[in-house]
């Protein structure tokens, strides 16, 4: 099963952590600048009950046909953590 990231970040790092239920990669962009992380996941991987966290902090985000969206101001490079619940 695959994971596909749409977004205009630069990602890497890419974990999935099947015992802690979580999706985690870092993100990356110039400082203030706005951008939007798309993330296709296989039903398998995450509930439909989950919660995104950038820098620890959680965000708001949607999921749509287990496509999770966020979007977020850059402060350089920072951790997400996708967290099933």
């Amino acid at each position: 099963e695959r994971i596909k990231v749409s977004s205009s970040s630069h990602i890497y790092d890419m974990v999935l952590d099947e015992n802690a239920n979580e999706l985690r990669f870092m993100l990356g962009g110039p400082k203030g600048t706005q951008s939007q992380t798309s993330v296709l996941t296989p039903p398998s991987l995450l509930s439909e009950n989950f919660e995104v966290f950038i820098g620890g902090k959680r965000v708001n985000s949607s999921n749509v046909e287990n496509v999770i969206t966020f979007a977020y101001a850059h402060e350089g490079r920072s951790a997400v953590t996708i967290r099933a619940n």
